[in-house]
């Protein structure tokens, strides 16, 4: 066969794996989160099973025609991709009850184990083909499957997933290799193979003509879902709650909800003007605005301000970019600057380091208040945050709801020059108690900065304790 074809193979190949380490980490997130335990377990045993695929193909290229060894493999991959598109919810819910470590293991290799071993027999065949020149053939077979990777990862995450959604990247993946072996079986008749590989073409398209996408949305930074539980809707974002009320909003209504934010606003003045960094369902900035406070969102996800308009309601100004960069980029104060980037297990640690609060910090305004919504517990994740932001502003003072909802919960962590001594315990609101209490997490701790960052797995157990906390509720009410 013709060294193009060959070299055609070698950059479809490289390709389909990038492509895949991409669909895989968005296939993971919804159910056992998108942090670091999950990028360990997808790259462990991507690099295991492609390197079980070099052993094999390594051993074939001696007893197997090049052409019957590309074709039954690009085949075997295109199938296992097209029976994932339509599995992979499934099979993630299984793994999701096993402990984190073993369950993300156990995903990865569910996503990965037969299309990337399957993949990896490809390049020794192909190598194997020019005996003669082996270094410079070995060159460009490895140049291509590196370019060919590098376009792949570009469009599985730039194109294919923010344009047609996961199941139809999976299928798009899967014809893809499926046409990559046409040639390799056509010109040799064998009509077997050739049968075989019509057939996944064919079931690539059924499939993806009856593919009906669904309310969830694949943006470039996560997955997002607009969900309708009873009188509430919340969005979802890597299938964890943002907070959204869609109803008409009136001050104090924030309390009346548990929502804890206009607790700053018992700071000595009232705050004139604030920053909310991360937009979210839209929430915080409504609450903000129905108490005559002039508000300017940050969000650097595009569809997520998409959805916050068109489905929570949301009508204000939001600013598309990087909460940091926003921070270091102006001179405006804030005397108030909300931080709500913690909701869901893909944390953006570069908000919670020392160097990024300073730079928060030179944003307040003298009487400024600084607000960070995050999910803790009395653990270790809470005590870092905690000694991180005492380092910066001198105090700070935790609130968490007065009703829990079990040991893992959203909490508020208040600091900043207007930060009140305490706040009244004794407050009253719709014959209610102050809806609030406040949390003192002890134990070992961490001062975060961006050159180290130990609190990231701890973070991690945190996120996948309120996810499980979760699912227990959206069960109930369903």
């Amino acid at each position: 066969m013709a060294r193009t074809y060959y070299l055609s193979i070698s950059a479809a190949a490289g390709a389909a794996v990038l492509a895949l380490e991409v669909l895989a980490a968005r296939t993971i997130a919804p159910t056992l989160g998108s942090g670091s335990v999950t990028w360990s377990a997808l790259l462990a045993v991507a690099l295991a099973v492609l390197a079980l695929g070099n052993l094999a193909g390594g051993l074939l290229s001696q007893r197997v025609p090049a052409c019957g060894v590309i074709a039954w493999s690009l085949a075997a991959s295109s199938a296992c991709l097209l029976l994932l598109a339509q599995f992979y919810n499934a099979a993630m819910r299984w793994a999701a009850d096993c402990p984190l470590v073993l369950g993300t293991i156990m995903a990865a290799l569910i996503i990965q184990a037969v299309p990337l071993g399957m993949l990896g027999t490809v390049t020794p065949v192909i190598l194997h083909q020019e005996r003669t020149t082996t270094g410079r053939w070995a060159g460009l077979v490895l140049a291509a499957g590196a370019a060919g990777g590098i376009a792949g990862a570009l469009l599985a995450g730039l194109l294919l997933l923010p344009g047609v959604g996961l199941t139809r990247s999976y299928l798009a993946v899967a014809g893809l290799l499926a046409l990559a072996a046409v040639p390799a079986v056509w010109p040799q008749r064998r009509w077997l193979a050739a049968g075989v590989l019509l057939a996944l073409l064919t079931a690539v398209a059924v499939c993806w003509y009856r593919h009906r996408p669904g309310a969830v949305v694949q943006s470039r930074y996560g997955q997002l879902e607009v969900r309708d539980t009873g009188m509430s809707r919340v969005l979802l974002i890597d299938g964890l709650p943002q907070t959204g009320l869609p109803a008409e909003l009136m001050p104090g209504e924030a309390l009346r909800c548990g929502y804890l934010l206009e607790a700053a606003l018992f700071k000595r003045a009232k705050p004139s003007r604030a920053l909310v960094i991360g937009l979210g369902a839209g929430l915080a900035p409504r609450l903000l605005a129905a108490d005559g406070i002039d508000c300017q969102a940050v969000e650097i996800d595009p569809q997520v301000v998409t959805i916050a308009r068109d489905r929570f309601g949301f009508t204000g100004r939001a600013t598309l970019a990087d909460g940091r960069t926003f921070l270091a980029s102006g001179c405006q104060q804030y005397d108030l600057i909300f931080l709500d980037v913690c909701t869901s297990d893909r944390l953006a640690w570069h908000l919670f380091t020392v160097e990024a609060l300073r730079t928060l910090q030179r944003r307040l305004s003298p009487e400024g208040v600084a607000v960070i919504q995050f999910i803790g517990d009395d653990g270790p994740w809470s005590v870092s945050l905690a000694r991180t932001v005492d380092a910066v502003f001198g105090k700070s003072l935790m609130l968490a709801g007065r009703t829990e909802l079990g040991p893992v919960g959203p909490r508020w962590l208040f600091a900043g020059q207007g930060l009140p001594l305490c706040f009244p315990e004794d407050y009253r609101f719709s014959r209610a108690a102050v809806p609030w209490k406040v949390v003192r997490p002890t134990g070992p701790g961490h001062l975060l900065t961006d050159d180290h960052f130990p609190a990231e797995l701890d973070w991690t157990r945190t996120a996948v304790a309120w996810r499980r906390r979760y699912a227990t509720l959206a069960a109930a009410d369903d």
